[in-house]
């Protein structure tokens, strides 16, 4: 029988690996696309497979499945201990698995490697935050701002982690400097109502949902700040036919 998940693939007795067979590996060879000496060829394929087992991975975490994507990233990891979107994937679903201690080991060791990066800082955050470690949070959210380009899109992941963790006023802080940076940037407005909204300024949130339903209006998560706004403003009506959209 099926099992949950394997939804379109043979049998499990009647998969093969694609990577392992001689006649894939001449074909491609032949095309071009791999190496022609023996050793070269090999290295291509463990490559090859690899990838493909990390985009699996990247699947999982894309369907909320932090835990296979996880069993696969620890190998991947083990054998590619260099690789830093390998480290970076499996950083991220350790976080996702609320496994902190973990998460923060690999991303000091990319760190280590002199592979920091925007998205191992945010790793870092995420679990600081989570420890409501906010003076060593706050250091390294001025940090980041100064070690990376200005990005509207890193700000607001910035503020989307600080909402995660409760802290509306230093997210609000982060999605206007993320608006600041790109006034027609939708994410950014939304998250700002968000934050508004935990604060209690519905007023204020009103104008941010209906900014970024202006920018694009089927964008349900808006609508829905928007109607919790107008009805906190005693605007019943107005918040049903929002939240009807």
């Amino acid at each position: 029988d099926a099992e949950g998940g394997d939804e379109f693939l043979h049998p499990a007795e009647l998969r093969q690996d694609p990577y392992s067979s001689l006649a894939v590996i001449q074909r491609l060879v032949a095309m071009g696309y791999l190496p022609a000496s023996a050793d070269d060829q090999q290295r291509a394929v463990e490559i090859a497979g690899a990838e493909s087992r990390f985009n699996l991975a990247v699947v999982h975490m894309h369907h909320r499945r932090p835990e296979k994507a996880r069993e696969l990233l620890e190998a991947l990891h083990a054998e590619f201990p260099d690789e830093p979107r390998y480290a970076l994937r499996l950083a991220k679903a350790h976080f996702e698995l609320g496994s902190d201690d973990r998460a923060l080991e690999i991303v000091e060791g990319l760190g280590a490697r002199g592979q920091r990066s925007a998205g191992s800082d945010m790793v870092r955050l995420g679990a600081l935050l989570r420890r409501d470690c906010l003076v060593e949070a706050e250091a390294l959210i001025r940090e980041a701002q100064e070690r990376y380009p200005p990005s509207a899109a890193l700000q607001y992941f910035v503020g989307h982690l600080l909402l995660m963790q409760k802290h509306a006023s230093m997210a609000q802080a982060a999605f206007e400097r993320a608006i600041q940076l790109d006034q027609d940037f939708v994410l950014g407005h939304n998250g700002l109502a968000q934050a508004l909204l935990m604060q209690g300024d519905h007023k204020a949130a009103a104008e941010s949902a209906l900014r970024a339903i202006g920018l694009t209006y089927f964008f349900p998560q808006a609508h829905y700040h928007l109607g919790k706004a107008l009805a906190g403003l005693g605007e019943p009506e107005r918040a049903i036919r929002s939240l009807e959209i």
